[in-house]
């Protein structure tokens, strides 16, 4: 039975549990069916198979932590603090009993790894963790940005259920990553019975699902084979016809007999430059010392590339096959994530670029020892690097600390700034406040814009992980100013000597000379007037099962999808949630949640702390959060929630900043949200191109599957 509400409550309730239904919370899910993608050497990419782990010690308690995810071409990393391990945890306690974990290692009071470039497909790694007291697994799901696994799109019939899984598709031609290179291309299903051409069709659609070509004007059908095949000159005419970006091809797949109805999408790219690049120092010299180590490319806004190179003993480094658009290029250092990085734009119409990767001396970028075999920190010295060579001293006094501020005004400036800074011997905590602002919000801050400044900011010795980067078409699209807080724990560390902070942060102005982009960091040895959120993740399924949601095939509007009621909250359920915050022996007296859209941030009067109870010390759990009214309007865009918490610790009133703290994760990483109310626009937006009942429309049809989203 359901509560008795009032009809304009019952009538939001139907449309949550229809749209629910509807995005893959029925009794069938339609998860996407994994065809084969035939490689330049014809041998089709690997599937992901799980294996059975090693058993735990019998004689301890086994504990398995929830998935987490990961992206390729980057470094990996987990806090201990986060994780509830203890701060001196010895790296031998630390093994890999599923997947690849390159360059595993502890440092600065974090788990870390090496994550490869991307293959197409998402993998896993499960790292073991033995402690004295139990043993805990820890699962990590390796991303991909940019799946090159052809998906089967299908579309509920009017009872709410799926099809059966279709036959493979297998396409030859494609080079590694899908890369439309030239040469015959053919598409064929083993098994199926002889295809029909003139009902089955293929189109290929840019990122905003615009048009672009359609293929079966140039394919021909080999019966033989079975195959729709497009020769090395309709190929060619293809690839020129193509913009120089990522594509993806709509293929429907048709029979002699009607009953034979079948349509697949595949992410391919048409490859434009080759780069190249070398390591230098700040006076443009060549470093060499960098042998065997590796070198990230990772796109930035809609451009899902990450790709890995490694070093060679001339300190060059290169990426063939790259599509236009901008790119960060990343030492990948397990110890100093992101310190050393420069931007790349690849431009239409370019068919090669070259790129300098400047390794700038930060001081002692390594306050702590450590116990490296294979890789070992990297050692830059200011006497090899030269006189002048050391990013600028930025720092100001501030009251309690130091103020260290970068920012770059002038066209193409790169501005680097050092960050030392020393704990005195005894704190208990540092307080740390980082914030990038930029003119050009709101300008034209937009994906597309090829005003794009970029900002990074990364800091060692604190036992905790504090570093980000960005550029500002996409972290400064909707807020005007990024914020992040700390307060940490740094009594270990301060136990019986001064300690050091390093770090580095580096603003690079990129297409115009107007409008700056700054990047400032306070940092002060206490913050007992400050209380944060660490931790928020929204947990999946709820006490009644459902899930929030996430379409499939989306690299824009891909989820996840929260309801936000609009005129009467929904008490039939919510979904749970686990927070952490600090300082951890806050006595909590009030929860509020907020609605965060850019700077417009929007609190509920609603004191939720009694739906709730302390699961330990700095560790709150809601079993069944209901998300309140927010006395807001429909809006266009993606939201954020946010908690406000208070609380009094030493006789002291405190209130978190929510703007500042950390917001509300969803499973999978995605802190931005689409409200639900949106989701009948995207599903109009896909369904325009037609259904797939019948034969095949011409040129491939493009319905939305849907799965469950763990949100």
């Amino acid at each position: 039975m359901f509560k008795k509400t009032s009809r304009v409550c019952w009538l939001a309730l139907m449309a949550s549990l229809f749209l629910g239904a509807c995005l893959g919370d029925g009794g069938n899910h339609g998860a996407a069916s994994t065809a084969e993608v035939a490689t330049e050497n014809g041998n089709p990419e690997p599937e992901l198979t799980a294996r059975e782990l090693p058993p735990a010690s019998p004689l301890k308690p086994y504990t398995l932590l929830d998935e987490v995810e990961v992206e390729y071409a980057d470094v990996a990393r987990r806090d201990l603090s986060d994780l509830g391990f203890p701060s001196d945890l010895s790296g031998d306690a630390v093994s890999v009993v599923e997947g690849t974990a390159r360059d595993l290692r502890l440092w600065d009071g974090g788990i870390r790894f090496i994550t490869p470039g991307d293959p197409g497909y998402d993998t896993r790694v499960t790292l073991r963790v033995d402690l004295a007291d139990r043993t805990v697994d820890m699962p990590v799901r390796i991303r991909s940005l940019r799946p090159t696994t052809i998906s089967h799109e299908s579309e509920v019939d009017e009872f709410g259920n799926f099809p059966h899984p279709s036959p493979p598709l297998r396409v030859k031609g494609l080079g590694s990553g899908n890369a439309l290179l030239g040469g015959e291309l053919s598409f064929s299903i083993e098994g199926s019975p002889p295809l029909d051409p003139r009902a089955s069709g293929a189109t290929a659609y840019d990122q905003d699902d615009k048009r672009l070509y359609d293929l079966a004007d140039l394919w021909s059908y080999d019966p033989m084979a079975n195959a729709l095949t497009l020769s090395a000159e309709s190929v060619e005419t293809l690839v020129a016809r193509l913009p120089s970006a990522e594509f993806i091809f709509s293929i429907g797949m048709s029979g002699e007999d009607a009953d034979f109805n079948h349509v697949y999408t595949l992410l391919a790219h048409k490859p434009v430059a080759s780069v190249s690049g070398q390591v230098v120092d700040g006076q443009g010299r060549v470093q060499t010392q960098l042998l065997g180590r590796e070198v990230a490319l990772r796109g930035l806004g809609n451009n899902g590339t990450r790709r890995v190179a490694t070093i060679d003993a001339r300190g060059e480094f290169s990426f063939p096959h790259v599509i236009q658009g901008m790119y960060f290029v990343v030492l990948l250092d397990p110890f100093l994530p992101d310190a050393w990085m420069t931007t790349l734009s690849v431009r239409p119409g370019s068919r090669h670029e070259e790129v300098s990767l400047v390794l700038q001396p930060v001081g002692n970028i390594y306050p702590a020892p450590v116990n490296a075999d294979r890789l070992k920190p990297l050692s830059v010295s200011n006497a090899e690097a030269g006189e002048g060579s050391v990013a600028p001293s930025c720092s100001s006094p501030d009251k309690d600390g130091v103020i260290f501020r970068v920012a770059a005004g002038a066209e193409e400036q790169d501005i680097p700034c050092e960050v030392a800074f020393v704990l005195p011997k005894g704190t208990q905590r540092a307080g740390v406040r980082v914030s990038v602002t930029t003119a050009e919000f709101p300008e034209y801050t937009t994906v597309k814009s090829t005003f794009n400044d970029t900002w990074s900011y990364k800091l060692t010795g604190l036992l905790k992980e504090i570093s980000n980067s960005g550029r500002v078409n996409v972290t400064h699209a909707h807020p005007g100013t990024v914020r992040k807080t700390y307060c940490i724990d740094v009594s270990g560390l301060t136990r019986s000597a001064d300690s050091k902070v390093s770090g580095l942060l580096n603003a690079r102005n990129v297409g115009d000379g107007m409008l700056p982009t700054a990047v400032i960091l306070r940092i002060a040895p206490q913050c007992d007037d400050m209380l944060r959120v660490t931790v928020a993740n929204m947990k999946s399924p709820n006490v009644k099962g459902f899930h929030t949601n996430r379409p499939l095939n989306s690299q824009k509007k891909g989820g996840p999808y929260l309801s936000v009621p609009l005129m009467c909250a929904v008490t039939d359920w919510g979904m749970p949630v686990d927070m952490k915050f600090e300082p951890a022996d806050t006595q909590l007296k009030k929860a509020r949640i907020g609605l965060l859209r850019g700077d417009i941030l929007h609190m509920s009067d609603v004191d939720v702390l009694d739906k709730g109870y302390l699961v330990g010390k700095g560790h709150f759990r809601f079993k069944d959060l209901i998300i309140p009214v927010f006395g807001i309007e429909r809006f266009n865009g993606t939201a954020q929630l946010v908690m406000e918490l208070t609380g009094e610790r030493e006789g002291k009133k405190l209130t978190s900043i929510p703007e500042d703290d950390e917001p509300v994760i969803f499973n999978g990483g995605a802190s931005n949200f689409i409200p639900l109310f949106l989701a009948g626009d995207y599903l109009d937006v896909f369904r325009r191109y037609g259904s797939h009942s019948g034969a095949a429309n011409r040129g491939g049809t493009r319905g939305l599957p849907i799965q469950p989203f763990s949100g």
